[in-house]
């Protein structure tokens, strides 16, 4: 820890402790090594039998803000979510100072903020878990705020079990809470149809198919007269979409200058024969 503080720490048995935030954090602490308090409140190191307590002379919590800044570096936003869950059951003699905290992490600290964040704790532990591993952010965690009283513990444990990436796991929690509002049940989802995360793209898709059928055939139209294009004979072209937005990806390998002419010459074909067709 690199922490200025105004009186030096004493070290003090961990039963001598008024409160523990054990809010379950990610980072193992070093065995061994003392745990770390601040007015007798135990921050870090909850399974210490000994713990190194910091009590500044004064109210300013600008020691304990610095402290925390110093213990978890990186906490995520799910993390932080069950701090303030644990704070919130616990008579601490100071008042925690979770906008300067939450502040200190870069987060816009709104009132849409907090609604998330309230949501977030109500979480299943795995979930919860596997966002704090793949760090999600606020906006990641906002299609929880119009999930009302939905039992989400079917979809959340799904992606958990098959291991799905962030990305992945961001866009089936938002289309799933959309389909699930729209009248969809689970076995509408389809979430039985998954054997193996080699599968979890094409389950994807069928998800995008589900919640926007019109878009999908569109850009499947799309793509297939794509295709058909006389694009250069060693490039790879394919129709991708990035949230709302999507369009062609152009990937080529140029060994030699030569190379580089042949391709232009093919692209400025494919050009022309694209401004003969209105795709809009």
């Amino acid at each position: 820890m690199n922490v200025t503080l105004s009186n030096p720490p004493q070290l003090i048995p961990s039963s001598q402790c008024v409160a523990k935030l054990d809010f379950r954090p990610l980072s193992p602490w070093p065995q061994g090594l003392p745990g770390v308090s601040f007015q007798k409140v135990q921050i870090a190191g909850f399974e210490s039998e000994l713990v190194f307590d910091y009590s500044p002379g004064s109210e300013n919590l600008s020691e304990l803000i610095a402290l925390f800044k110093s213990l978890y570096p990186d906490l995520s936003f799910a993390e932080f979510g069950l701090l303030m869950k644990v704070v919130e059951f616990q008579g601490l003699p100071f008042n925690f100072p979770r906008e300067a905290l939450a502040a200190q992490r870069g987060w816009n600290t709104n009132e849409s903020f907090w609604k998330i964040l309230k949501a977030t704790q109500e979480l299943p532990a795995g979930f919860l878990k596997w966002c704090a591993e793949k760090k999600m952010a606020p906006m990641e965690c906002s299609p929880l705020l119009v999930a009302q009283d939905l039992n989400l513990s079917p979809l959340l444990l799904f992606i958990v079990h098959f291991g799905f990436s962030k990305s992945q796991g961001s866009q089936a929690l938002e289309m799933g809470i959309e389909l699930l509002l729209l009248g969809k049940s689970f076995a509408d989802l389809k979430l039985d149809s998954i054997q193996s995360r080699d599968q979890i793209e094409s389950w994807m898709s069928f998800l995008r198919d589900l919640r926007y059928p019109q878009t999908q055939t569109r850009d499947r139209e799309v793509q297939a007269y794509f295709k058909s294009l006389p694009w250069p004979g060693s490039s790879q072209t394919r129709w991708v979409r990035q949230g709302d937005k999507s369009g062609l990806e152009i990937k080529l390998f140029v060994a030699q200058p030569s190379d580089l002419k042949r391709y232009l010459q093919s692209l400025n074909k494919v050009q022309e024969q694209l401004e003969k067709q209105d795709l809009n």
